[in-house]
């Protein structure tokens, strides 16, 4: 039978505005579009990744709150008016079927002043040439499997132009820090992955 929400979920959530935006916002010296596009990098850092959203959609807020999918364990979304979204599903959601089908048992905005602590070091942060390529090219080898494909690969380039890319001096040694880095964030999200194989509710119409 059909997922009862199916409905209220809107696959593909950002709009022009919002993903412009994410292009001018930077961490480590990157859009932040490389991150919250990419959804492959987003679970496991909800209160980071909600944290930076909210400087792309005026007027939206960071909500934290406890969830009976996640067993009473603390998240982060986003809420502005009646929507919800979750970075760590790349989704937006009807709010009050968010909080159903999520079982949020409770909940607060996070001010601005915390907004602000969590992300302050990663967004005045220049970044380095290293952290760039490493980010570059596996964003570039995943392409094909990405909903917003066509908007990552025009904001690559617009960042490869900026920095020039094909000139910058690399270090080989850090470069293959900063992959080892990467490699092991990845394999930390497939961790939780794995002993979270229910990340919401499925409830079925009866």
């Amino acid at each position: 039978m059909a997922d009862k929400y199916e409905a209220f979920v809107h696959y593909g959530p950002y709009d022009k505005d919002t993903i412009d935006a994410m292009y001018n916002v930077r961490f480590c010296g990157m859009p932040i579009s490389f991150l919250l596009l990419d959804g492959r990098k987003t679970n496991t850092y909800c209160h980071f990744c909600a944290s930076l959203l909210t400087y792309v959609i005026p007027g939206s807020k960071r909500v934290e709150g406890k969830l009976t999918v996640l067993d009473g364990e603390d998240h982060s979304w986003v809420e502005k008016d009646d929507c919800v979204y979750d970075t760590t599903e790349v989704l937006m959601w009807d709010k009050d079927c968010y909080y159903e089908k999520d079982g949020v048992l409770s909940s607060f905005v996070v001010s601005d002043e915390e907004v602000d602590k969590c992300t302050k070091d990663y967004l005045t942060n220049p970044g380095f040439n290293e952290s760039f390529v490493c980010w570059i090219e596996d964003l570039e080898g995943s392409l094909e499997n990405n909903v917003y494909r066509r908007i990552l690969r025009e904001h690559i380039d617009r960042f490869k132009e900026e920095i020039g890319y094909d000139s910058l001096v690399i270090d080989q040694d850090e470069l293959n820090d900063v992959r080892e880095s990467l490699a092991s964030m990845y394999s930390e999200i497939a961790e939780f992955k794995s002993n979270n194989p229910v990340m919401y509710k499925r409830k079925e119409d009866e």
